[in-house]
């Protein structure tokens, strides 16, 4: 077994784990961000599942679409995810407009830079991946502030946003040079080589989001 499928495997692994435990905060903690989080494991699930087992789904017939969607719809979930975690309306009003912007942006980017049915929607991610790392040091500034007030460090929340701060200030350099690689028909061994590396920092993520969960709820 090579490389690229030992990654595969594992990331795909990480991610049914970090859904099951995610399941176990719904049924623990019943509130809006659990249920965000649990739409958004469950819609990510289901997507590198019908990739990895696509031969298995022949109507699926443009699983390449359906994966460019499902990372569109990762950013937005997160960035409302931190617009309900924020108390402060300054810091929501942020994190709205940024969430609002890349909706807009990453509907014209579809239709007149990166069509989703041939090509990776690299620079809409590399601009919500930013807006995802400001609405953390957000999420950070506010809970550091009052976090003697509602137990900040013992926060899901605290742990899961590490573990994707980590992975999206991966995912800007590795999408942007995907871009590159892409646009200048580069060798296939320097895209995989940027693939894999988003497959260890995905594993990364996805093994710290787990963590956190597991942590928090059996306080």
């Amino acid at each position: 077994m090579n490389l690229d499928k030992i990654l595969h495997g594992l990331s795909y692994g990480s991610e049914v784990f970090a859904y099951f435990t995610t399941i176990a905060l719904y049924t623990q903690k019943k509130n809006k961000i659990s249920f965000l989080l649990l739409t958004l494991m469950s819609i990510i699930v289901v997507t590198e599942t019908l990739g990895k087992f696509k031969n298995f789904f022949p109507s699926a017939s443009n699983i390449f679409v359906v994966q460019n969607i499902e990372m569109l719809l990762e950013v937005m979930i997160y960035l409302l995810i931190y617009y309900l975690s924020v108390t402060s309306l300054l810091l929501k009003r942020w994190i709205a407009a940024m969430l609002i912007f890349f909706i807009l942006f990453s509907i014209g980017a579809a239709f007149f830079l990166q069509p989703l049915t041939y090509t990776f929607p690299t620079k809409s991610i590399v601009l919500g991946g930013i807006f995802i790392l400001a609405s953390i040091l957000m999420f950070f500034y506010e809970g550091l502030k009052n976090g003697a007030q509602n137990n900040f460090y013992k926060s899901y929340l605290f742990y899961i946003s590490v573990g994707l701060f980590i992975f999206y200030a991966n995912e800007i350099p590795v999408m942007t040079l995907l871009n590159y690689f892409v646009e200048h028909n580069s060798e296939m061994a320097k895209v995989y080589v940027i693939i894999n590396l988003k497959l260890i920092v995905s594993i990364i993520f996805y093994s710290l989001y787990s963590f956190g969960i597991i942590w928090t709820i059996k306080k």
